[in-house]
């Protein structure tokens, strides 16, 4: 559920320079499709324990971890939106994980992504100086200077800067995701 938060607030800001009433309206447009209200409705309620367990995992001390990192930005807008990264925190790239990571293939994608946004935060006028995976589910929180990370994987020093370049140019070559599917709702 938590996954609909950035999207409507990407949509309510595709709306710039739009007044309060615009959004509001467009808004209120979304919400009056019964169908998609039932049905979020339905995820909400089957989300809730799980929710339980991470918010108890949270407040057991990885909130006091995550805010000592600096003031948060939530959905870190990179290259336009063609990347978002969760948060950052002061310079700290902060990927949230509820899932499960059953395979390898789960944590090398999650590896994949923490790098992707690490390297595109600071051309796009973001410092990132660390990254963090939080994997509430198992409670995890790992935390990364990036300089050392960047190091170790490539085997030297890298020029991060330049390689966040190359990463954009790269990116945006391939255009725009799809948007993800609206649930189907029963018949």
């Amino acid at each position: 559920m938590g996954s609909l938060l950035p999207d409507l607030d990407r949509a309510v800001h595709a709306l710039r320079p739009a007044t309060p009433d615009e959004v509001r309206q467009a808004i209120q447009a979304a919400l009056r499709d019964r169908r998609a209200i039932t049905v979020y409705a339905k995820m909400m309620r089957a989300a809730r324990p799980a929710f339980a367990a991470f918010w108890a995992s949270y407040t057991s001390g990885f909130r006091n971890a995550l805010r000592g990192y600096g003031p948060v930005t939530a959905s870190l807008n990179l290259l336009d939106g063609l990347r978002i990264a969760d948060f950052l925190a002061g310079t700290t790239i902060v990927e949230l994980k509820t899932g499960h990571l059953d395979g390898t293939h789960h944590l090398q994608a999650l590896v994949d992504q923490v790098l992707t946004y690490a390297l595109l935060a600071p051309v796009c006028g973001h410092p990132a100086t660390a990254a963090v995976m939080y994997l509430a589910r198992y409670h995890v929180l790992a935390h990364y200077p990036l300089d050392t990370l960047f190091s170790r994987l490539a085997g030297q020093p890298i020029n991060a800067i330049e390689a966040g370049h190359h990463l954009g140019t790269l990116i945006r070559a391939e255009g725009p995701r799809q948007p993800p599917a609206v649930p189907a709702t029963e018949s």
